[in-house]
């Protein structure tokens, strides 16, 4: 499945050891390090059994760091091709979990629409992270998820993310509750409406302003890895 990278930086350093032993490897279905940048600065690598191509389709890549390696900063990825659509952003009632690292840089300008698989119109609304909306205020990133494809619920943390501090970034499922994590605590959970609808959105990443930087996306379907207070990882996300 090919994904298209349409993005104005994306930033790294020398690659990290990522690493084996994740017993869910089986279940992710999308593990971008944002490293792995080729001599054109035009792929980077998904790391999950699906293998998805990414392609930076306008843009540069700069050496920088993120929490690892490297980082994605003001950028647009979104998934096309024969699996754009299919179930593997298609959460429904199961368990899953969403984590990445993210650094906030600033207030947020704007609405900030994050990882989503999300169109408005059309009533194909299924889930998505967003700052600077609809109560969500612009140092935090809440979460908003549709049952039906129309209607929204939303989750807004009990606290802000740290300013200029890399943190570990967490959603996951369990069959009945929803739970959001900030580096391992809990600071928003759910039981309403739990099920996403199967939208046919395609699979997107927006960093849309210069107020987040982006790090380590794992999304793993059919296992909800946290249900509790947790300690982050400290190393990359394993390759398997």
């Amino acid at each position: 499945m090919p994904i298209g990278f349409l993005a104005s930086a994306i930033q790294r350093r020398v690659n990290p050891v990522y690493g084996q032993g994740d017993e869910h490897f089986s279940s992710v279905v999308f593990l971008c390090h944002c490293d792995n940048i080729d001599s054109n600065q035009t792929i980077l690598s998904d790391e999950s059994s699906q293998a998805n191509s990414i392609t930076l389709s306008r843009g540069d890549a700069q050496i920088s760091g993120g929490k690892f390696g490297g980082r994605l900063r003001r950028g647009v990825l979104t998934a096309s091709g024969t699996k754009s659509d299919d179930g593997d952003f298609s959460f429904g009632s199961g368990e899953f979990t969403i984590e990445y690292w993210i650094r906030r840089r600033g207030e947020s300008v704007g609405t900030s629409n994050f990882i989503q698989k999300y169109v408005t119109s059309g009533g194909q609304r299924s889930w998505r992270f967003e700052s600077s909306t609809l109560g969500v205020p612009p140092d935090r990133m809440g979460f908003r998820w549709s049952h039906n494809g129309s209607t929204n619920q939303n989750m807004i943390p009990n606290a802000p993310l740290p300013l200029d501090t890399w943190a570990h970034l967490a959603v996951t499922g369990d069959g009945s509750t929803l739970r959001m994590f900030y580096d391992g605590v809990v600071v928003a959970s759910s039981t309403t409406n739990y099920g996403f609808y199967a939208s046919s959105a395609p699979f997107s990443i927006q960093v849309e302003n210069d107020s987040f930087d982006v790090d380590e996306i794992r999304i793993t379907k059919g296992v909800a890895r946290y249900t509790a207070e947790f300690t982050p990882p400290e190393s990359p996300f394993p390759n398997s």
